[in-house]
């Protein structure tokens, strides 16, 4: 395992599902309301239709099968900009010629971005080709959403891409940003960022690879089997690394693309974006904005008003990497820059008070939603949680956030009772300063016992409400700043953090959970 030498190291846990080469030049939520078909409302198939795809949708593919584009797919990002790219003017859905073939669900537009610096882009190269950096676009998506897949089987993907048969994709490699810890990634019918939300399982992450093995020059390539006749696919950069790509092909293993494909050169004259003041302070300004209106639940509304005064701060700028929870949902640990708060944030913490008996009660911090009720609860072992120079330390403990009934047990089937609105996607981020021992360190959501299957979202998976879970070893060099992305989450959610009896200590610090 590489690590990159930062005062905050970044270890990686992972398992590649399926192989990836590298060849030559030249060659959290659930949702309920999912479509019974991928149809447009009024549109009418008939069984004798096979018209082909218009020109401008710029592939061979036919609409056939239920109006489900077939392969291959050839894309070489010829648009004018990044906004002319992501419209139907450009290339458009077969099932809906309103609807454009790519969807960003992460990264734009830049009003989004708490930064201001854009995330996405076409170069402005005579040839072009797409940089990519911390977002994610969705390729033949039928429903223009981010962030609402899931692991249910009984909800249908809704993609026309046919991918019912083994599959080759490749692209060429421009530039990159390379790291030894920040990842490119390729979901199949999956528009999140946690491995585990699609209806394939986790091994529905077809591609994972360090951007430290993409080769500017050469063409990269995945083989699959994983999809459905209604399939799309998600494109994924981390942060803290970019990837340039041009002439991207989507064909089937045995039916390979005949069209003509340039040879794979690299350029490395792309000018990356850079944060300015202004643009930080008008994208900071456009996203409290939105969260001000958007926010009706009580639980955030109570949390803005009352633990953080986050909507005026200014946001971080995070650095991701992959870490595997043991067969749970696929949270991620990354290095990030310091800050003085989020605009989404729901909490930020600095472990001020002085011992447990201050930390533990509502006169330091209450439940969101519940004022009488303290936010922090010990739910085993509260003396051995101590604190020290702004720092929370605990070895053989847990303590709950949110949970409004910690005293009655979680288990599975049964809805969580805690005061934070975790039915969209989140973030926890926290800084591991100290880590002793042989035992685990867990975070869970909507658990407050030792076992991961006690929880209301045992239906997703046995182990699915346990976010985290990292030996001191999987840190590597300490302090470790930990960030975890996830969709797992109800309205009425809380979190429960843990060290095991093997665990002799671990310091924590800056306890942030924040929308994502």
């Amino acid at each position: 395992m590489k690590q990159i030498a930062t005062m905050k190291q970044i270890s990686v846990i992972s398992a590649l599902i399926l192989s990836a080469t590298l060849m030559g030049c030249g060659g959290a939520s659930t949702s309920d309301d999912k479509p019974a078909s991928l149809l447009p409302d009024g549109f009418v198939l008939s069984s004798a239709s096979s018209s082909s795809v218009p020109a401008g949708n710029g592939s061979s593919s036919s609409i056939a099968n239920g109006a489900k584009t077939t392969l291959p797919v050839y894309e070489n990002f010829e648009a004018v900009d990044i906004d002319g790219f992501l419209s139907a003017n450009y290339k458009h859905l077969s099932t809906d010629t309103t609807l454009p073939l790519y969807y960003v669900t992460s990264g734009y537009p830049v009003s989004t971005n708490p930064d201001g610096v854009p995330r996405i882009l076409l170069t402005n190269w005579t040839s072009k080709a797409l940089w990519l950096s911390n977002s994610r676009f969705t390729l033949g998506q039928t429903r223009l959403e981010a962030g609402t897949t899931t692991a249910d089987p009984t909800v249908a993907a809704w993609g026309e891409l046919d991918l019912s048969k083994a599959y080759k994709l490749s692209f060429c490699v421009k530039d990159t940003k390379p790291s030894t810890s920040k990842r490119m990634m390729i979901f199949v019918d999956n528009n999140t960022t946690v491995q585990a939300n699609s209806i394939h399982g986790n091994s529905n992450r077809i591609m994972y690879e360090l951007t430290s093995v993409l080769v500017p020059g050469q063409r990269y390539t995945v083989t699959s089997a994983v999809g459905s006749s209604s399939s799309f696919l998600q494109i994924r950069v981390e942060s803290g690394t970019d990837v340039v790509i041009d002439d991207l092909v989507l064909e089937y293993q045995d039916a390979p693309y005949t069209g003509s494909v340039p040879a794979c050169v690299a350029d490395t004259s792309f000018v990356r974006p850079v944060a300015t003041a202004s643009s930080a302070s008008s994208a900071a300004s456009s996203v409290v904005s939105s969260v001000a209106s958007s926010a009706s639940s009580s639980s955030v509304s109570s949390a803005a008003s009352s633990d953080v005064g986050a909507v005026s701060s200014t946001a971080s700028s995070a650095v991701s990497s992959s870490l595997a929870s043991s067969a749970s949902s696929s949270s991620t640990v990354s290095s990030a820059s310091s800050s003085t708060g989020t605009v989404s944030a729901l909490l930020t913490e600095d472990f001020t008070p002085t011992d447990a008996a201050a930390f533990f009660t509502n006169a330091y911090k209450a439940n969101p939603v519940d004022n009488n009720l303290p936010l922090y609860v010990a739910a085993s072992g509260g003396t051995r949680i101590t604190f020290a120079n702004g720092q929370l330390s605990m070895n053989n403990a847990r303590f709950t956030i949110g949970d409004k009934t910690p005293t009655t047990a979680t288990a599975a089937g049964v809805a969580p009772n805690g005061g934070y609105d975790l039915s969209k996607n989140y973030r926890i981020k926290f800084t591991v300063t100290a880590f002793t021992g042989a035992g685990n360190f867990q975070v869970y959501v909507d658990n407050n016992t030792t076992s991961a299957g006690s929880s209301f979202h045992s239906t997703v998976g046995s182990t699915a409400s346990r976010l985290l879970q990292v030996v001191a070893g999987d840190l590597g060099t300490l302090p470790h700043e930990v960030i975890i992305e996830s969709a797992v989450g109800t309205a009425t959610s809380f979190l429960q953090f843990r060290a095991d009896s093997n665990v002799t200590n671990i310091t924590i610090d800056n306890l942030t959970i924040e929308y994502q």
